[in-house]
């Protein structure tokens, strides 16, 4: 029998069978590879309706709350402080906080004031209170009076009290291009050590107090916008952290602070509360760590000012009691030590409102003037400050009396270049001047909304 003849067509089926299966495979792992794309894109998508949904959550959670800042319903106690001060009607629900139409009325006229009077370049100063050209009063008219070439300090008091009233370099407000102008300002002329100084007319030599204020209107200007978790500006960030670390630097021996950058001089609590007041702002802003032994040494030296009885504090140790130091000291209590229940504060706030009753009620002021008052207007803003945290019954009488005698002194002549204004009249006026004496007041009567207090909600 004859052997079959070996298959020609066995080793091209054998060859299509292996291709077929290779083409499977191919089509398979491009399946795979589809379905895998497919889902992450499905993940990809799940993802951001997920953050879009969460953000228009936000976004609504802001607009339900100012739905309800329209409707009077606004809960200033919860809601971010920047978004507290930019509340477009305070007038609707700062009266159980202390404020009323008319001290609304009367910041609004102070913050005008200020704008118009405010340099090209950014800054607030003496030259800027007469006519034009050079000055920033209206034609036939001026606001010339007494003050000093204190620009650093005047300007960063006015940008205190925009801020204070919700008018921050970010936020599109009526104000904000002179806020950033006068921030601006303030970067331009900052050293590179830290010192915030006039470059132009000063001496050289860095002016502790005002260093103080403008650090706390950098720091603060931050603030406001990680309240809103925002990114501040850097540029501003990193001034007010190299203003900070200075104020560190510069911390004497004793535990305050003076005039000069010489440690080895004696500490006052007046220049010593503003840079408590900048380092509060840097701290609550996250653009710098304030040191614990700066701390330390802060309350070290104002324990040794308590001096007097009643819960006052003096000017140095042993010396010179006044209201607007007590004030200060009550503030270190309440913002750095976070004591504002301490024995201190209860008693000064107590002195104080006895104080404001028995010396300034009734014939203090007369309606849009006034004689010079028993005290100052740096007196009436750190007492303000002190006593609303505080709260009860003392920030009441307090408040009562200090909150009319500023309504009822300011220049409210329709035709006057100074309407809005304050006379630069009291202790400090041929230092400070009608600016430092407008942004003082204003800064006064902004304090319902400028830092929370649930204890000062005693009004009814």
């Amino acid at each position: 029998m004859n052997a079959p003849e070996p298959s020609t067509a066995a080793p091209g089926a054998a060859q299509a069978a292996a291709d077929q299966r290779a083409e499977q495979l191919r089509t398979d792992r491009v399946r795979r590879l589809v379905d895998v794309g497919s889902a992450l894109g499905l993940l990809l998508a799940l993802l951001v309706v997920f953050a879009v949904d969460c953000r228009q959550a936000g976004l609504a959670g802001i607009a339900a709350r100012r739905v309800e800042a329209e409707g009077g319903l606004f809960d200033p106690i919860h809601a971010p402080m920047a978004e507290v001060r930019q509340h477009p009607h305070h007038e609707q629900w700062i009266g159980p906080f202390g404020g009323s139409e008319q001290s609304e009325a009367a910041v609004r006229l102070g913050l005008e004031w200020l704008a118009r009077h405010q340099a090209d370049d950014g800054h607030w100063g003496p030259d800027c209170l007469h006519p034009a050209p050079d000055g920033r009063c209206q034609p036939g008219g001026s606001c010339t009076g007494p003050g000093s070439e204190h620009r650093i300090a005047l300007t960063g008091l006015a940008l205190l009290a925009f801020q204070a009233g919700g008018h921050y370099d970010f936020n599109g407000s009526e104000f904000s291009a002179s806020v950033g102008r006068g921030l601006d300002w303030l970067v331009r002329n900052q050293r590179a050590d830290g010192c915030l100084l006039d470059t132009l007319h000063g001496a050289g030599t860095c002016n502790m107090y005002e260093h103080g204020i403008a650090a706390f209107a950098l720091a603060d200007a931050c603030e406001m916008a990680v309240s809103l978790e925002l990114e501040p500006a850097d540029r501003y960030c990193q001034a007010a952290a190299r203003a900070v670390s200075f104020i560190e630097y510069v911390q004497h021996k004793d535990g305050g602070w003076r005039y000069t950058e010489d440690r080895d001089l004696p500490s006052d609590t007046s220049v010593s509360g503003w840079q408590v007041l900048a380092l509060k702002a840097a701290k609550r802003a996250r653009v710098a760590e304030v040191g614990q032994q700066c701390v330390e040494q802060v309350e070290q030296f104002f324990r040794r000012c308590e001096t007097g009885p009643a819960g006052q504090t003096g000017y140095m140790p042993g010396q010179i009691l006044t209201p607007a130091t007590t004030g200060v000291g009550m503030l270190v209590h309440e913002f750095i030590l976070e004591r504002p229940d301490s024995p201190l504060v209860q008693q000064g706030a107590k002195y104080l409102a006895d104080l404001a009753e028995q010396s300034w009620r009734g014939p203090v002021v007369r309606r849009r003037r006034f004689a010079a008052p028993p005290e100052d207007f740096y007196a009436w803003y750190n007492c303000t400050l002190a006593m609303f945290q505080a709260g009860g019954q003392p920030w009441k009488r307090w408040n009562d009396v200090v909150r009319n005698g500023l309504i009822d002194c300011q220049c409210l002549e329709a035709q006057s270049c100074a309407r809005g204004s304050w006379d630069p009249l009291g202790r400090w006026a041929p230092q400070g001047g009608r600016i430092y004496s407008t942004a003082l007041a204003v800064l006064t009567l902004e304090v319902y909304y400028r830092y929370k207090s649930e204890q000062a909600k005693v009004y009814k």
